[in-house]
């Protein structure tokens, strides 16, 4: 009975030491534990921080482009309005030119140089504007 006993408290003795033991092990490898969790964390967070940099440049780059084509679409816009505004000038003075020679005029003569007048300044901006017209598709291309 004391020989069973006596086995019975030191498998038990040997058990609790075996498992001290182990505790011990386990707690003098949390550094390298550690050290190899921060590792991980660290790497996952360059590549999310890449990755995110990556997506900036992009979104960037997007951005820079689309700037790019409302400058141009808006200088486009400007030479259109100037046109416009030559054409309205031009227009404006033919119609007074117009309507001056018209109540003005009792010969036919004075008519038939106003008419000539009318149809060189057309013919000046009608040229003009082929002319812009031509220096905007060339700048286009």
């Amino acid at each position: 009975m004391w020989s069973n006993l006596k086995q019975k408290i030191s498998d038990e003795l040997s058990a609790r030491v075996a498992r001290i033991v182990n505790d011990l092990d386990a707690k003098n490898n949390t550094p390298e534990i550690e050290n190899i969790f921060i590792n991980n964390a660290t790497t996952r967070l360059d590549n999310i921080e890449e990755a995110c940099r990556n997506d900036f440049g992009n979104i960037s780059s997007e951005f820079t482009s689309i700037k790019t084509s409302i400058e141009a679409l808006r200088n486009e816009m400007i030479q259109r309005y100037a046109i416009a505004q030559r054409l309205q000038f031009d227009f404006d003075q033919l119609s007074v030119a117009n309507h001056s020679s018209s109540s003005e005029s009792s010969s036919s003569r004075l008519s038939d140089s106003s008419l000539e007048e009318n149809r060189n300044r057309f013919k000046r901006v009608f040229n003009l504007n082929r002319e812009q017209d031509s220096l905007i598709i060339c700048l286009k291309l």
